[in-house]
């Protein structure tokens, strides 16, 4: 008697299906590699970049607009203005304010510095032809505007009010980030750049950290995709992706926080499609997100892959239980012959 068992799929059937397997995959990686800018630009629209640092010196550059000016109110302190004397000689006037403001309307240019406690800096500076408007108490002051105000909290040239001691150990002013598209933090101020030329001084960063966060397709949630620390003597700079398109103008919101008593400022600023420059002595890198992390780190993604490692792991036990049987059938069919 002889017994015939099923010898499964024939060897040509499986060759012709693993070359349909090969050519699919190429045919699916080429057309991925095609569409790699889109990917990047469709996997990373909901990257967040976040710099968040304490540093004695940060700028930024706004772009307001008649219908929606920037308006910062500042701490009591004086309008730094530049006068001509007699003999030609210019000194820098202060003008004392009580509950003073500036208002822009067209894009500017902003640069704070903090030394120490109670020594604060800044300068605003329009890059068209607007100028800038001073308030004090509500009221215009319009003796005062011009296209660079500069303003102190103490004048440096007063050296009672500069060694006085600073008792606002409470107060707290916050600078929204309005319209901002562009951040500079912890870059150095050198002497000549000072416009009162008294205090010789570099401020860098104290410290903080760049880190990027990601939304989740399914749900509306964020995960960490990767922080660096900055630190002591670096310099951090937002700039676009270097996949977007040249003039690419970012979205940046957060605020500049400054507490008279500390002498730091803290930085708080977050960007879309935005990567983060980092110098340090020297060096340079750059931080951001890549496409296949954006990819790789989504929820749906991990479980879809975990999904599939189980399942090729289940397919690999029952081929081997049927290998297995195969063998044991193989046997008792020599033993029967």
């Amino acid at each position: 008697m002889s017994v015939v068992y099923d010898e499964g799929t024939p060897r040509s059937v499986v060759f012709g299906l693993t070359l349909v397997a090969i050519g699919t995959t190429l045919a699916f990686l080429v057309v991925a590699l095609s569409l790699i800018p889109f990917i990047k630009q469709w996997f990373a629209r909901d990257v967040t970049l976040t710099v968040e640092t304490e540093t004695q010196s940060v700028a930024w550059r706004a772009q307001p607009t008649a219908d929606d000016p920037l308006v910062l109110a500042l701490p009591p302190g004086e309008m730094m203005q530049q006068k001509v004397g007699d003999d030609f000689s210019v000194a820098m006037i202060g003008t004392p304010l009580s509950v003073p403001a500036i208002k822009a309307d067209g894009e500017i240019e902003l640069r704070m510095v903090s030394r120490g406690p109670c020594d604060f800096e800044l300068t605003a500076r329009s890059t068209g032809d607007g100028k800038i408007s001073v308030f004090d108490g509500g009221q215009e002051k319009a003796e005062l505007a011009a296209a660079e105000v500069i303003y102190v909290l103490r004048d440096p040239a007063n050296a009672a009010a500069r060694t006085a001691p600073c008792v606002n150990t409470s107060e707290r002013y916050d600078f929204f980030l309005h319209n901002a598209f562009a951040l500079e933090v912890g870059e150095g101020v050198g002497a000549a750049e000072i416009p009162t030329k008294l205090v010789v001084s570099t401020p860098t960063v104290i410290s903080g950290a760049v880190a990027a966060h990601n939304r989740a397709w399914l749900f509306d949630t964020r995960y960490d995709l990767g922080t660096n620390a900055i630190n002591p003597g670096d310099f951090v700079r937002l700039v676009p992706e270097s996949s977007r398109e040249p003039g690419y103008k970012l979205s940046i919101s957060g605020a500049v926080s400054f507490a008279p008593a500390k002498g730091a400022l803290d930085v708080i600023a977050y960007a879309s499609s935005a990567q983060a420059e980092v110098e340090h002595f020297g060096g340079r890198y750059v931080f951001k997100a890549t496409t296949w992390e954006t990819i790789a780190s989504q929820p749906v993604v991990q479980f879809f892959f975990s999904a599939l490692a189980a399942m090729l792991a289940i397919v690999g036990f029952v081929m081997g239980i049927k290998k297995w049987r195969r063998q044991g059938l193989d046997g008792m069919d020599a033993s029967v012959g």
